[in-house]
């Protein structure tokens, strides 16, 4: 009987939840809460090409159970309760109905009490999409979301999210709910996303990257003024980099000059020089990097939303504040303010942050 009970134990499924992302949340967060390590997750996640960038409303699998009870079982789309949340904040955030959300988590018994670190099963709407190869994520659509902005918070064009996703017989109509594939090896083959320089021009970028202004300009809505970029832009580059090792994709990265090191790196842009050792592991020797080598930029959450036409995107440096930026872009303040719902504090910005500019404010 004992050794029928072993192997009963070797082939019982062992225990996952699919987690939808929220502003802020990494592996490592992940890791903690459900008492794993960040190479198990990624050992269940092949679609992630990077350890240190997921997406809010990707929907990452975790190697364990519901840190607490009651258990939900497996769902396609599952949610990590945090403090304050309720049933009700909850469907809000992601614009699915109360009665819904309540119908698919029939293991809660009162639906007015929830626990932090719980795990709820989120609705998810037909039809499903194909089973995504590696270095695919899944992304969970919550209200308001297009493929267009899909594709311009995770820097994949939109022609190959809809090719990832022959389900979706009208691209520009997607439901709250729906789960797509979006295909981040498109990405990591052939986009990157440089912070400008002062003096820095799309000409100069051509150049180096060996593609056309018109070809950057395709991949950047938010440009208004081919002449007109400005220090601490991100500008999509649609192409690998010049110089090895391959960064992968990250929301900033540098190209690197003459005479620069990771240490001045680091003081150009006020970043610890341990963060950036940390979010380049492609670098064997952080004393050796080379001219027109792309490297990533530390990122400090929370990350803006995604930035529609006429809208830029800036990295912020040591000392800059959003008046300083309204100044240098000739933006207002409030405008800034108004394009970035994720800063709850309007005088308190922080180093290796991402704010959208709206230009055409």
């Amino acid at each position: 009987m004992q050794i029928v009970a072993m192997t009963l134990d070797l082939v019982r499924p062992m225990p996952r939840v699919n987690i939808v992302v929220r502003p802020g949340d990494t592996l490592s967060l992940y890791a903690q809460v459900f008492g794993v390590t960040v190479a198990q997750i990624l050992a269940v996640n092949p679609g992630i090409v990077n350890p240190n960038l997921i997406f809010p409303g990707q929907i990452v699998t975790i190697p364990a159970a519901s840190p607490v009870g009651p258990d939900p079982g497996l769902a396609a789309a599952q949610y990590l309760v945090r403090p304050g949340d309720t049933l009700f904040t909850i469907a809000q955030q992601f614009g699915v109905g109360l009665n819904n959300l309540i119908a698919v988590n029939p293991q809660i018994v009162n639906p007015d009490i929830i626990s932090v670190n719980q795990v709820i099963n989120l609705p998810v709407s037909p039809p499903a999409p194909p089973v995504p190869p590696a270095g695919t994520i899944q992304i969970y659509v919550s209200a308001g979301e297009t493929l267009t902005s899909i594709a311009q918070r995770t820097g994949v064009s939109l022609q190959a999210i809809i090719n990832a996703n022959p389900q979706i017989v009208n691209p520009n109509l997607i439901f709250v709910g729906q789960i797509i594939n979006v295909p981040l090896l498109s990405v990591g083959l052939g986009q990157l996303r440089i912070v400008v320089r002062p003096g820095d021009t799309l000409s100069f970028f051509a150049q180096v990257f060996g593609i056309t202004v018109a070809q950057i300009l395709a991949v950047n809505p938010g440009i208004v003024n081919p002449n007109q970029i400005f220090p601490g832009q991100i500008v999509n580059i649609p192409a690998a980099p010049p110089v090895g090792p391959d960064p992968g994709f990250t929301p900033a990265q540098y190209l690197v000059r003459p005479g620069d090191s990771l240490f001045s790196i680091a003081q150009q842009f006020g970043v610890g020089l341990n963060k950036l050792i940390a979010a380049n592991p492609q670098i064997v020797n952080p004393n050796i990097i080379s001219v027109n080598q792309v490297i990533n930029l530390p990122v400090f959450p929370p990350a803006p939303p995604a930035p529609p036409a006429g809208t830029i995107q800036i990295y912020v440096s040591a000392g800059e504040t959003l008046t300083s930026i309204a100044q240098r872009t000739g933006v207002s303040l409030q405008a800034i303010i108004n394009a970035n719902p994720q800063i709850v504090n309007p005088n308190l910005i922080f180093v290796g942050q991402i704010i959208n500019v709206p230009l055409t404010s």
